[in-house]
């Protein structure tokens, strides 16, 4: 029997186009590829989803016992009847919408539902796919009794022992859900008409690309804007304002004028790309490069910051420093700590920072965020070495600051301003590493730590090493160059 189920997925889908959950049923093989971040983020969804099994051990698993929806279904229904007391990814249909309940477990009121998060909040779309599900079991449970969302406890401190229940923290949405009843309901018919009317609807492109998420069809529906020309290519400007240009007939950049900028700095932008030319504000570049009058280096810190922590102390996706790169232009130095045995060895790397910082005037970073952030921290843990950490801070100058201030904009960015895509629109002197960003790096690092193999140690501290190196040398590089341009013009 083949019957066409709608997943969670496809109907919250639906809920933020039409269109996108048309394709997503009749067209899958047109959806977007999955990004590095996208799939790492993936993974920790998997894991934290799996660690939550031990808040109620010992269930029986639906899906690693069949193959298919109908199996899952017709096992999940037997394992009810028999009133087996804890079921993993207990598996449910009405009205053609098919869930997976991570965790059902049976208590003296009736069945109790947990959805699993990797996350510290719960967010609107966390709590409509937890009130989808509610309607699902409500049609389906005759002794269905509540329903959580389970998110991690920002409050969790690791200690000598890892604590699965202090660890996750739960929320009933059972008041929320009896609300939506009807509202999913209604989905559940409008998702039977678009598939009876088999035909793409004409949905045009908009704000709702990118609520609650990019769309997974991205490229397929955005495959004829030319995002080099186009006011929807437009930086640090919002989207209802791109779209309110596109939507009234300005869909070029060469079509907006001056008086359709709130804020001005906004015209610079669009003039570099009206004219394929770079803006540049000489006046404003020369104080800032002026500024650097003593001996300088530049400064990149890498991170971990894991859902579950592994040192003792540490909270869950509490930034641990692992790794930073100083450079003076002829020589990089490098702090690194494995946190072997999960130790806190962040004094360690605290003390070394200073170290390598100490005899520079100056610090150049690309956006500080980060970087101040950590420092601040082991200013707090340490309060022997704050004085030196704050320092530190105080030696901070942030290269990206001439961007950000639109001091600097060059049409080649193409409305990408990570170091990386600056550093290639600029051909700096810089050749990256295969890691594709920090949160890949965070992945590689815990590859590190999690393998014995001492030479696959040192191969993975290669390649973290040099990915930190290249974002250093790319601030270095992007620094000269702004000097550059001050002597030249």
């Amino acid at each position: 029997m083949n019957i066409d189920f709608y997943s969670k997925t496809a109907l919250m889908k639906l809920e933020q186009c039409s269109k996108s959950f048309f394709l997503y049923k009749k067209h899958p093989y047109l959806k977007d590829k999955f990004s590095v971040d996208k799939q790492l983020t993936f993974k920790r969804g998997h894991t934290i989803g799996e660690l939550a099994h031990q808040l109620f051990p010992n269930g029986i698993n639906v899906a690693m016992q069949t193959k298919n929806s109908l199996q899952a279904v017709e096992l999940t229904k037997q394992l009810i009847e028999s009133k087996t007391e804890i079921i993993y990814e207990a598996t449910f249909v009405y009205n053609k919408v098919l869930v997976m309940i991570d965790l059902l477990v049976l208590s003296a009121a009736g069945y109790q539902a947990f959805e699993i998060k990797s996350s510290l909040k719960i967010t609107d779309v966390y709590l409509k796919d937890a009130c989808l599900q509610y309607f699902v079991l409500k049609n389906c449970l005759s002794n269905f009794e509540d329903f959580f969302i389970v998110t991690i406890n920002q409050d969790y401190v690791l200690e000598d022992k890892f604590d699965v229940k202090s660890y996750f923290k739960r929320r009933s949405i059972k008041t929320q859900g009896e609300k939506n009843l009807e509202y999913f309901n209604q989905l559940a018919r409008n998702a039977d008409l678009l598939i009876e009317q088999n035909a793409i609807p004409n949905i045009d492109i908009g704000t709702h690309c990118f609520k609650p998420y990019q769309c997974d069809f991205f490229g397929s529906c955005w495959k004829n804007i030319n995002l080099d020309t186009s006011v929807l290519g437009l930086p640090f400007i919002s989207k209802e304002v791109l779209f309110n240009f596109h939507n009234t007939g300005k869909r070029d950049i060469i079509q907006l004028e001056e008086n359709d900028f709130e804020k001005k700095n906004f015209l610079k932008i669009t003039q570099a790309i009206k004219n394929n030319k770079e803006n540049v504000d000489l006046v404003e570049i020369a104080k800032f490069t002026n500024l650097i009058t003593g001996n300088f280096c530049c400064l990149d810190i890498e991170v971990m910051s894991s859902a579950l922590p592994t040192i003792k102390g540490t909270k869950p996706f509490e930034q641990i420093p692992f790794l930073c790169s100083v450079y003076n232009g002829t020589q990089f130095n490098i702090v690194f700590e494995s946190y072997e045995g999960n130790a806190d060895d962040r004094l360690i790397f605290a003390k070394n920072l200073i170290n390598q910082t100490k005899l520079f005037t100056y610090v150049l970073v690309f956006d500080k965020t980060l970087e101040v952030s950590v420092i601040k921290k082991l200013a707090e843990l340490f309060s022997e070495l704050k004085t030196e950490l704050l320092q530190l801070i105080e030696k901070f100058v942030d290269v990206f600051e001439l961007i950000l201030n639109f001091n600097y904009y060059n049409p080649k960015f193409k409305g990408n301003l990570n170091l990386k895509a600056i550093s290639s629109a600029l051909n700096l002197d810089v050749t990256y590493s295969e890691i594709q960003s920090g949160l890949h790096a965070m992945q590689v690092f815990e590859e590190l730590r999690s393998t014995k193999d001492l030479a696959a140690q040192e191969i993975l501290k290669t390649t973290l090493v040099n990915y930190c190196n290249c974002d250093v040398k790319a601030v270095y590089e992007l620094f000269g160059f702004f000097k550059r341009l001050i002597k030249t013009n």
